[in-house]
């Protein structure tokens, strides 16, 4: 009933998603940055994962999606590439927090383990809604 009323357009629903994800990765570095032991605070290797992802997403929404529909090979090899960088991202995401963040530990918290798997799992998908909603405005002309 109420979901069928509920139109947002794919750019607000990536926006949002977007916007969660980011507030994520900023709340994990916060909260790492507060750690007492200085070996704990947030460093390159733990942003690395983010960093991938980033450049995935931003590899994601650069093709236009009537070159994929035209079969320009340039641009089907960037989009798989762009989704091979957001999924080895989220894969390294995941064996950080394992090799960090799980057994006894001196750290007090593991949310900034949790914030990068989810900013990881988050942008593929907010790329994925942004593609997706460029191809289905041009599906409607």
């Amino acid at each position: 009933m109420f979901l069928e009323r509920l139109q947002a357009p794919p750019a607000a629903v990536a926006g949002a998603l977007f916007g969660l994800a980011l507030m994520l990765l900023v709340d994990g570095i916060i909260t790492a940055q507060s750690e007492a032991n200085v070996t704990h605070h947030t460093s390159f290797i733990l942003l690395m994962p983010a960093i991938f992802s980033l450049v995935g997403f931003l590899a994601m929404i650069l093709v236009s999606p009537v070159e994929v529909k035209n079969d320009v090979l340039r641009a089907k090899a960037v989009l798989f590439i762009g989704w091979i960088l957001c999924f080895g991202s989220a894969v390294g995401a995941l064996v950080l927090c394992k090799l960090k963040f799980t057994g006894l530990q001196e750290r007090r918290r593991s949310v900034p383990g949790v914030a990068l798997v989810g900013f990881t799992s988050l942008m593929p998908l907010t790329g994925s809604i942004l593609w997706w909603g460029r191809q289905s405005s041009l599906d409607d002309y």
